[in-house]
């Protein structure tokens, strides 16, 4: 149940007798009837009422981050609006938390409080958009990076605020990702989620991400998910690599790009992908030959079939096998004695998530 909306962090009260800092970024005025008292209370500053007693009545949440993640979320330019909706939630000034669309213009929303001191149900349609609810603006920033903020919500677990937990997990149980996802923009936001979760040790957002992701080998299921949204947004990979979410090595990648299960939508995103690796890395032509015969040159569009052929490091045996079984029925079965193993003729098969 949310508490009643009576009193207002937002307002200039002088009963306020708390302050909340957020790093150097901004201050607040709270009541410590509300943020220490209540439902939805902070344990932590529950407690440090109760040691101060009377002294210093602030709490800086930069001091109570992670070292290895206070400066990438104190920097991040949605952290301060996220924080404010949790205060909001916190007051009751919003009875439920929301997930946003995933176009990277609407962040982490609340639906309003209700006369009722019931909890308003909230309906999420099928695009994770809450029905009926008033979407606050993103204050700037790349698109793609609201439901980063969305999370962010979780990072003050730090200020141990009860429920906040649970309301986030719900959302991902009302809101799952299709079993046949490709590493599109909604599916890359839940995987900057994990991400998070991991370097703040939120152990039951990261099983429930780990959940939806279908993941069963955590390492090596998020380097398959890096290089996937990678592929399906180059300006992802620089992010990716300095993240150390990308394969560490060729012969890691060489792994993920073999594999049918990439969660792309075509194949020219592979082509795209390698392309550029090898221009990152400045890759010598023996690896660029490894890597090239990972792409499956039978399902790709013109245009790149003809970029291929003016390549010297495209491997010329696999351009032919691809020529020759382009549009064949049993193309893996047809080309498995040229080839030599089952496993590099799979290959000329068409990968699980081809739109």
């Amino acid at each position: 149940m949310a508490p009643t909306p009576a009193l207002s962090w937002r307002e200039d009260d002088p009963v306020a007798d708390w302050t909340i800092k957020l790093g150097t970024l901004k201050e607040y005025r709270m009541h410590s009837a509300v943020v220490g008292s209540g439902e939805r209370r902070s344990d932590k500053i529950r407690g440090s009422i109760v040691e101060k007693n009377g002294t210093a009545r602030t709490t800086d949440i930069a001091t109570l981050l992670p070292d290895a993640a206070r400066a990438a979320i104190i920097s991040d330019p949605h952290v301060q609006a996220t924080f404010e909706l949790m205060l909001d939630w916190q007051y009751g000034l919003v009875d439920a938390l929301a997930l946003p669309t995933f176009d990277g213009k609407v962040m982490l929303t609340g639906v309003a409080a209700q006369p009722t001191s019931a909890v308003a149900s909230v309906a999420i349609d099928r695009d994770g958009t809450p029905a009926g609810a008033g979407a606050a603006a993103e204050p700037g920033g790349e698109s793609g990076e609201s439901v980063l903020g969305f999370f962010q919500t979780a990072l003050f677990d730090c200020l141990q605020v009860r429920g906040l937990k649970t309301a986030l997990l719900s959302l991902f149980e009302d809101s799952p990702l299709a079993p046949n996802y490709v590493m599109n923009t909604p599916a890359y936001e839940r995987l900057k989620m994990l991400v998070r979760a991991l370097e703040l040790h939120c152990t039951e957002v990261v099983a429930a991400l780990r959940e939806q992701l279908l993941l069963t080998s955590l390492t090596e299921g998020l380097a398959a998910l890096a290089v996937a949204a990678s592929a399906c947004d180059l300006h992802r990979y620089e992010q990716l690599s300095r993240c150390g979410l990308l394969p560490p090595d060729d012969q890691a990648l060489l792994a993920v790009l073999d594999q049918s299960t990439l969660r792309v939508g075509s194949e020219g995103l592979v082509y795209d992908l390698i392309a550029h690796h090898i221009t990152a890395t400045k890759a010598n032509d023996a690896a660029q030959q490894a890597l090239w015969s990972t792409c499956r040159f039978s399902f790709l569009d013109a245009e790149r079939c003809v970029k291929l052929a003016e390549n010297p490091n495209v491997p010329p045996r696999w351009i032919a096998l691809a020529l020759a079984t382009r549009g064949a029925t049993a193309p893996v079965q047809a080309a498995a004695a040229a080839v030599g193993t089952p496993a590099q003729a799979v290959r000329l098969q068409p990968r699980e998530f081809y739109v």
